[in-house]
């Protein structure tokens, strides 16, 4: 998913003209509503042996984006669900039943699972707080740039 901010542009520019570094302020700004949005999944994040809550983190990807994910496999079968029971929109797996055996031994049969979303909602939960960090990170620059800071 990603999101866009309206009417950055006129304060980057803004920033740029002062002699601030633009970049800098919206990654700070990015990387604090990353934050926001890692905290949200996490409890929003269904638990069992908490490997999937532990596993989400926020973190920059590249110069001007910020990942906020898990590196865990089956994340996208729990944020999606499998099978017939699985969002439809998503192609999880065209696999109507599956057979697996636990630890004790014991035979079981399973036609998927429901979604479980907790990345999309964390997301949508907290974009206008995103929005408001990276206005924030850019402010503030600005402020320190023109010597108010």
């Amino acid at each position: 998913m990603r999101l866009e901010i309206q009417g950055i542009d006129r304060l980057t520019k803004k920033l740029s003209r002062l002699g601030g570094n633009v970049d800098e302020a919206i990654e700070e700004g990015l990387l604090r509503g990353g934050k926001a949005v890692q905290s949200s999944a996490k409890l929003l994040c269904p638990v069992d042996s908490g490997a999937l809550r532990n596993s989400i983190v926020a973190e920059r990807e590249s110069a001007l984006e910020v990942k906020v994910g898990t590196n865990l496999e089956y994340a996208a079968y729990v944020e999606f669900g499998t099978g017939k029971k699985g969002n439809p929109s998503v192609p999880h797996t065209t696999k109507e039943q599956w057979r697996y055996q636990d630890d004790k031994g014991n035979w079981y049969t399973t036609s998927g699972q429901p979604p479980q979303p907790f990345l999309g909602p964390a997301l949508k939960e907290c974009k206008d707080q995103v929005k408001k960090e990276v206005v924030a990170s850019i402010e503030k620059a600005i402020a320190e740039a023109s010597g108010n800071g």
